[in-house]
This record gives C-alpha cells, sequence and structure tokens, in this order.
C-alpha cells in the first residue's frame, strides 16, 4: 500500500476500491492501531448498524466464565521429579562437553559446505536445544504437575530415538540430533531411567489447576459435547491430551485430538520436545467437524481458519495473551449457548478480562459511529521498520524499495550459474565508524560480470 497505492492516488491515478474483513483490527489493546489500519488500506473500519438486531439472532456470543484454580506454588513442588533433575545436571553436561574442540570434530564433518560455522556456532545451537528443553520441561511442570513432567521428560527423549522424519533432515541434522538424544538417554540410563512411565502414573501428582479442568469437564454433557483448549506452548498439548485420554474421570467420556501449528524450517526437526504425530493431527479438524472427536486440545494456531457450528465450549487454560487471541477464541464457540471459559488463578483480580471487555466495547461505539473521521496518519504496524529510499526507473515502471533491495540480490545471485565447489550466495560485512554510522560491503559471487 505505501509503495503502490498511496503513491498512485496521490497522482491522481486509478486505484482498487477495498474490502477487508476482520474480527480484530485491534492487535495490542491499543485504539491509535485502528487508525493506523485505517490509514494503511484508505478505509473506514465499520460493523453492521441497520439489521445489528438481525445480526444477533444468527450469531451467539458465548457465555464467558472465569474458572479459578489454586496455584501450585499453593500447593507445594517439593517432590519435584527426579528426572528433571536429570535433565538440569544434562544442560551442563552438554555445556561442559561441546565447549572443547575435540568433541565438536565430528559434528563439523557433518557439514559439506564451504563457511563451516565456528566452534561456539555449533556449541551454542547444543546447549540452546537443550535450554529450551529444560524450560518446556518446567513449563510442563508447572502447568501440569509433577508426573507430567516425570512422563514428558522421557517420553520425549524416547519419541525423538524413533522419529521416523531423522532420514528426511540433512546429514547435519541427523547428526546433531542424534548426539543429542544419546546424551539424554546415557544421562537417564545413569540414573536408572531407561523408558517412559506408564501413563497411569500420569495421575498421581497432577497440578490443582489440571485437576480443577478434569472436574469441570466431568461436569459436561457428553452427549452434546464438543470443544476446544487452548494452551500456551505445543509441550503441554499432547501431554494434556494423554491426561485427559487416560484419567478415569474423563477417558470414557471424550474422544481427545490435538492440534498444532506446523513449520517448514529444517531447523524445527531439532526441537527436542515435540510429542505430537503430524500425520494424525492432519485429520483433526475434519473429524472435529464430523463430531468423530469432540475435544480438542490446541495452541493458539487455530484460533483462526476453523468454523464448527457445533462447538459449545472453548476453554483457554492459560489467559490468552491478547485482545485478538480474546476475540479470536471466543468466535470458536458457535454454538447457541455455548461457554468461554478462562481459567485464572484463585489470588488473581479480574483487570485483565474486563479491560478487554471495555476495548471492545469502545471499538464497536467507534465502528458504528457515522461521524468519526478517518485517521490521516501514515504507517503500519511495522512502521518503525521501514527504511526510506526508493528507485523508479521511467522508462520501464520498475520500482525497488530498500525493503526489497535484499530479497531481488539474493534472487539474483541464485539464478548466477552454478558451478562445483563454489558458492553463488552473496557476502555481507559491516563496518562502524567513530560517529556511529554503519557501512555494509556487498560482495557478489565470482561468477557475475566485473561490469556490474
Amino acid at each position: 500500500m505505501k509503495s503502490f497505492y498511496h503513491p498512485t492516488k496521490a497522482r491522481s491515478g486509478a486505484v482498487p476500491h477495498i474490502l477487508g474483513l476482520s474480527a480484530s483490527p485491534v492487535l495490542r489493546s491499543n485504539l491509535k492501531e485502528l487508525g493506523a489500519i485505517e490509514a494503511n488500506l484508505d478505509s473506514v473500519c465499520i460493523t453492521p448498524r441497520h439489521h445489528r438486531q438481525d445480526l444477533f439472532k444468527h450469531v451467539h456470543h458465548p457465555r464467558l466464565q472465569r474458572l479459578a484454580y489454586i496455584r501450585c506454588e499453593a500447593r507445594g513442588t517439593a517432590n519435584a521429579s527426579h528426572v528433571f533433575e536429570v535433565l538440569r545436571k544434562l544442560s551442563q553436561r552438554l555445556l561442559d562437553r561441546h565447549g572443547t574442540p575435540r568433541s565438536l570434530l565430528g559434528l563439523e564433518a557433518g557439514f559439506g559446505r564451504i563457511g563451516k560455522p565456528t566452534r561456539r556456532d555449533i556449541s551454542t545451537e547444543l546447549s540452546d536445544q537443550v535450554r529450551k528443553f529444560c524450560n518446556k520441561a518446567a513449563h510442563v511442570h508447572e502447568e501440569l504437575g509433577p508426573s507430567a513432567a516425570a512422563y514428558f521428560i522421557p517420553h520425549t527423549a524416547e519419541v525423538i530415538r524413533n522419529k521416523a522424519e531423522l532420514a528426511k533432515a540433512s546429514a547435519f541434522h541427523v547428526q546433531k540430533k542424534d548426539e543429542l538424544v544419546n546424551q539424554l538417554r546415557d544421562a537417564f540410563d545413569q540414573e536408572g531411567i531407561t523408558q517412559a512411565p506408564d501413563v497411569m502414573s500420569l495421575r498421581i501428582q497432577l497440578s490443582l489447576k489440571v485437576e480443577q479442568l478434569i472436574a469441570f469437564l466431568e461436569c459436561q454433557e457428553p452427549e452434546t459435547f464438543s470443544g476446544l483448549i487452548f494452551v500456551q506452548q505445543r509441550a503441554t498439548v499432547s501431554v494434556l491430551r494423554t491426561i485427559l485420554s487416560s484419567h478415569p474421570r474423563t477417558m470414557s467420556k471424550f474422544r481427545c485430538a490435538t492440534f498444532v501449528g506446523l513449520s517448514s524450517s529444517a531447523h524445527a526437526k531439532l526441537v527436542l520436545s515435540e510429542l505430537f504425530d503430524e500425520e494424525a493431527q492432519k485429520d483433526t479438524v475434519p473429524d472435529f467437524r464430523a463430531g468423530k472427536k469432540d475435544l480438542v486440545i490446541a495452541t493458539d494456531a487455530l484460533e483462526e481458519g476453523i468454523d464448527v457450528a457445533v462447538c459449545n465450549l472453548v476453554i483457554c487454560f492459560k489467559t490468552p495473551p491478547s485482545l485478538e487471541s480474546y476475540i479470536q477464541r471466543r468466535g470458536r464457540a458457535r454454538m447457541q449457548a455455548s461457554q468461554y471459559v478462562i481459567m485464572v488463578p484463585n489470588d488473581s483480580v479480574q483487570t485483565q478480562l474486563n479491560s478487554w471487555s471495555e476495548l471492545e466495547d469502545a471499538l464497536i461505539n467507534m465502528y458504528q459511529d457515522d461521524d468519526r473521521e478517518r485517521t490521516r496518519t501514515a504507517g503500519s504496524e511495522r512502521g518503525h521498520e521501514l527504511v526510506d529510499g526508493w528507485l523508479y526507473v521511467e522508462t520501464t515502471g520498475a520500482y525497488l524499495t530498500a525493503e526489497k533491495a535484499m530479497a531481488h540480490l539474493h534472487h539474483f545471485c541464485d539464478i548466477m550459474p552454478r558451478q562445483r565447489y563454489t558458492e553463488t550466495r552473496p557476502e555481507f560485512s559491516f563496518e562502524e565508524s567513530r560517529s556511529g554510522s554503519i557501512t555494509c560491503t556487498v560482495t557478489l559471487p565470482n561468477c557475475v560480470s566485473s561490469t556490474l
């Protein structure tokens, strides 16, 4: 819009009419964002007014319910999982081991290209993977309880060890993941933990938050039930599903499934905390629509893009992070007389929920105000990241902005003739002067003509 639409309109050129549809034009609970998106799209944000009552006959807002639970600290977690302590020791062991050059020789051999990462790069990546694993295990421990963490940690190592997608990853990725898995396995063996605990052990020491959730679900009518549970992290999804599918109070009442967002990045395959089955979750949404599954545990990836008319319950296992999530999740409960449940600690105040309701009311009033003038300020959500400067060739109509220059440069180098043992990617170096200005030097591949 900034590069083409607004300059064309300023020259009195022909521009298209714009219609945008959104359930939440404001993302970060700031009313000024509405003016920014209106300025960007050269449009006015409105909502139905004349037939609003007719609209509400077919659109049913769920009843908001606050489900309080006692924080884990109130119960005490002195008997934290033994394997959780093993994982802490493993993290330090990996840091010590991969800080030595000798231990990195085998890992470096996995790079079959010029420009290998330094030893520091590799050791940092290895320690970073385990650090993230520790953080996710701690999150599972806090949200679901010690027995959930005791199940999550060794079961993750077991799943990764047998994952079929190892064969699909690059040589370095396979070697690096195997190195980490072997370290996990050795650490568990040394502590006498050779396999994941039985799922029946999950019920031994759950968090009071999970027990409150189970008590609430137990009161639901299974004949008409169709619900979603939104959790914060992917690691929580599979463990919570296993708990609900094996707990005697819920196992016979619900047909559970999971859904998380998928990443096409090769580095995503390295994460030591993924228990979900990508193939199995492909049927989650169709099965939920068809009624084959009636309870889906999901991350925010399912906030948008799913429309199930029979869904009558949405539970936020953790308070929504933004107004956008608050509105989007509520919109998943489509059925009449449905419920929108948000779990909050019993010692917390309801300030956040009240502020979102007030902000939503203020936005609706703005949408319905016919006399409201559109904000003319330019800029967008990423306005502070934009770099001024552009190149326009009148003879051809070519238009290049500073933001798109990098993409064009990489594309130009990528289509250069390829030769064995040569690298076609551009290289960048930066120098900072005493005055604080930064100069970037781009080195193009040798195959590029020197005349350029």
